[in-house]
């Protein structure tokens, strides 16, 4: 069992259910096999809701919620439509904006490479391998626009 692990009770950093505000709650963290040196790293983290049944104790319906870590899973969790502060929202289209400016030179080199398959690398060193179809697929993004549609 891991540190992260709970259940079936809801802890106290999690925000209740919106739906049924009880029912029960398991968190489990799933972690490669261990190691020689220790054991093993944390693969995802789960947070596992059933809401029951005001009559009969039955399960009405059940929520899932799995991230790499667990704090990024109890803030998925927690979220609730509507709660993103004005701030939140600017920082995240300023950080979209700042990944499309990352975007533009290798949308460029899409043009500038016109030829060949997307398996063709066109970057080969300290551990990356930078295809053509990766530059297509930069060009791609980059053609549609911040808010989701086409440009």
């Amino acid at each position: 069992m891991s540190e992260h692990d709970f259940g079936p009770e809801r802890p106290d950093y999690l925000l209740p259910c919106p739906f049924c505000g009880g029912g029960e709650y398991r968190g489990s963290a799933t972690h490669l096999p261990p190691r020689m040196d220790g054991p093993g790293a944390l693969v995802s983290f789960t947070i596992r809701h059933w809401c029951f049944g005001s009559v009969s104790g039955a399960v009405r319906s059940s929520r899932e919620v799995r991230a790499a870590e667990p704090d990024w899973a109890i803030q998925e969790w927690n979220r609730r439509a509507g709660s993103e502060e004005p701030e939140t929202i600017d920082k995240m289209k300023k950080e979209n904006g700042e990944l499309r400016e990352a975007l533009r030179p290798f949308a460029q080199a899409a043009d500038d490479c016109n030829f060949g398959p997307d398996t063709m690398t066109i970057c080969d060193g300290m551990g990356l391998d930078l295809t053509i179809g990766h530059c297509r697929q930069a060009r791609t993004l980059l053609s549609q626009s911040s808010e989701g549609g086409e440009t």
